[in-house]
């Protein structure tokens, strides 16, 4: 009998409680990351989402474990190598494109921030709550007729673009692995040279990360956005930091920061504090109703499946 242990709590989707109480026992926690070892030591699936990082020492530290499912698409906050080195499967939501069409959420998310940045919402609704009015303080940008590049044409880019285009912009990209008859293909600096707003869709592996950096603000705008809403390692954040001083960019929205993990104090997050160019939201690209209920109902059935498919063929 299987022990499975769900690190999202009880909000996972109660479709997706049917379909795992049919596997095994269920346990659903929250719990902080310093407790983690302790309280899933007896599980034999772990389903985990962003907030934890499942490292070696995570790992190790449940000895009957053979089942990690993530209900993300990433997987940088699991040590997958030692995963595999233990003979622990990982499963997550990768490559699922089909199943993925479906989910938009987090593509209307970095729509939300790219208008947040352009008409500095955030900042005129904090000047209200003051007891201010005072609109002609809040000029903020028109985005039709401006243009729109995107780092990465995949699923949640592509959607993007067409936000883009709704919007009357010139849509531009870049992605070495996807052509495109609807919207023109560039290089990476010849994007940022043209764009008035960035959108970060890049996967992170090891030539994204640092994407970002002095090198690429050097070549925007002065007054572009960038908004990330992939991973907070593709951006050099100290680089990030510097830009938006010397002004180099106008702003930055994002939905993930460098070490959303450490506990750490965020260099990013204190500079927020004291400047109106910099929105930050908590890792909630996929996190809305519809989204979460999907996802859940639709790992609960990969690990169904994928025990299913491991079971030992009987013998007539």
């Amino acid at each position: 009998m299987e022990k499975i242990i769900v690190t999202i709590g009880e909000r996972f989707a109660s479709s997706g409680k049917q379909i795992l109480a049919e596997l095994g026992e269920v346990e659903y926690l929250e719990c902080s990351q310093s407790q983690l070892n302790e309280k899933i030591a007896g599980a034999t699936i772990l389903i985990v989402g962003v907030s934890h990082k499942i490292d070696a020492g995570v790992i190790g530290s449940v000895p009957n474990l053979k089942m990690i499912a993530t209900v993300s698409t990433g997987t940088d906050h699991i040590d997958i190598e030692y995963a595999r080195s233990k003979k622990i499967e990982v499963i997550s939501l990768k490559d699922e494109t089909e199943f993925l069409r479906s989910i938009t959420s987090t593509a209307e998310l970095a729509l939300g921030l790219m208008i947040d940045l352009a008409r500095n919402i955030y900042g005129a609704f904090d000047s209200v709550k003051r007891g201010e009015w005072n609109r002609t303080k809040f000029e903020g940008r028109s985005l039709s007729g401006k243009t729109l590049g995107i780092v990465g044409l995949g699923r949640l880019g592509a959607l993007m673009a067409g936000y883009g285009k709704a919007l009357n912009m010139e849509v531009i990209y870049t992605d070495p692995s996807v052509e495109s008859r609807n919207f023109e293909r560039v290089s990476f600096f010849d994007l940022l040279e043209r764009s008035d707003a960035v959108s970060i869709h890049a996967h992170l592996c090891e030539a994204t990360v640092n994407l970002f950096n002095s090198d690429a603000f050097m070549h925007m705008k002065s007054s572009s956005y960038l908004i990330n809403t992939s991973r907070g390692k593709i951006v050099d954040e100290n680089a990030l930091i510097l830009a938006l001083e010397s002004k180099d960019i106008a702003g930055y929205a994002t939905d993930v920061i460098e070490d959303e993990y450490s506990g750490d104090v965020s260099p990013l997050v204190e500079y927020s504090k004291t400047h109106s160019n910099v929105i930050i939201t908590p890792h909630i690209g996929g996190m809305t109703r519809e989204a979460r209920e999907s996802t859940d109902v639709f790992m609960a059935k990969k690990i169904r499946d994928t025990l299913k498919a491991h079971e030992p063929a009987s013998v007539s």
